[in-house]
């Protein structure tokens, strides 16, 4: 099951003003031949022999989160979305198992699935989206941020520049600007990514960093056990939910509905936000916003005593975050 926030978060975010049309704009510039070097920038799959990890800064309105995510051959990977506004793991994937920070049920869930994470342009359209997918529909790690260049720029609005200390393009594409800082390796391998783009006045960023290839696995790149994570913590099978009080099933149920409409990551933002609170509560009526109050004043501090508890603690975890962005 993908879980980015699109389809009905889309929705809500569109009404907000958000996102606007930016795989629109690309499909209006006329392509052209971009520099070798920026056509060679390498692209990070989940099937790559070298490992690789790096972290994405989303900073929209309505939503701010950073994005870890970690591979090593021959198949370990995993992803990781914490909420940017305090660092809390709301989505914890790795190698095949999934924790899901669930307020609507007040409890941690576990799914079967792998990471999933996606950031290029296919076509004229951009491909963003980031969480899990079943076990069925092998999740995939595929980011490609040259397809941004070759898809997008006329001639006069590309910028380049290369010496022995590394390369960078730069390029206005209407309302939007990117910039990609790469290695002077042969092939470039990337050191940052920077989107930004404004429509109806809201600025939002997509920014790429904290790259490292050939590391060995990240500290938070590990399991975790069920047990110790059930006597710290509200937890809950997802894939083995036996004999459940209505209650529960019903949440459970709400959860998984939420999930598929791609707008999880939104609910916690929403307790921060009134107007998207009341675009989600429109869109799902049986969303009780009370009731999730509740339940993140139940699980926070639990769950980062039961993170901490297992060797995960966000604050020690992953590298500090660029200026302007606080846990």
């Amino acid at each position: 099951m993908n879980c980015p926030f699109h389809r009905l978060a889309s929705t809500v975010l569109a009404a907000l003003g958000v996102f606007g049309s930016f795989g629109a704009n690309i499909a209006a510039e006329t392509p052209r031949e971009i520099p070798e070097w920026l056509s060679e920038v390498a692209v990070l799959r989940s099937e790559d022999a070298q490992s690789f990890q790096f972290r994405a800064n989303v900073d929209i309105p309505s939503q701010r989160a950073n994005v870890y995510v970690s591979w090593a051959p021959p198949h370990r990977q995993a992803v990781v979305v914490c909420d940017g506004a305090d660092g809390l793991p709301l989505m914890i994937a790795v190698d095949g198992n999934v924790l899901m920070y669930d307020l609507i049920g007040g409890q941690i869930l576990r799914f079967e699935a792998d990471p999933s994470f996606e950031f290029r342009v296919a076509g004229e359209r951009i491909k963003m989206n980031w969480g899990f997918k079943s076990t069925e529909k092998a999740g995939a790690i595929r980011v490609d941020f040259a397809s941004f260049f070759a898809a997008a720029q006329k001639p006069e609005n590309l910028q380049t520049m290369a010496n022995e200390k590394g390369r960078v393009a730069a390029a206005t594409v209407l309302h939007s600007q990117m910039v990609l800082r790469a290695t002077a390796s042969d092939p470039p391998h990337p050191m940052s990514f920077m989107l930004e783009f404004a429509e109806g006045g809201r600025p939002s960023r997509m920014a790429f960093d904290a790259f490292q290839f050939g590391s060995p696995l990240p500290a938070w790149h590990h399991g975790f056990s069920a047990k110790r994570l059930s006597e710290d913590v509200p937890y809950l099978d997802a894939e083995d939910p036996k004999n459940l009080p209505d209650d529960t099933e019903t949440h459970l149920a709400l959860f998984k509905e939420i999930m598929a409409a791609g707008a999880t990551f939104l609910l916690r933002p929403a307790l921060r936000n009134p107007d998207l609170q009341r675009s989600l509560a429109k869109e799902v009526s049986q969303l009780n916003f009370q009731q999730i109050e509740f339940h993140e004043k139940l699980l926070h501090e639990a769950w980062l005593r039961a993170l901490a508890d297992q060797d995960f603690a966000p604050e020690k975890s992953f590298p500090p975050l660029p200026r302007g962005w606080k846990h």
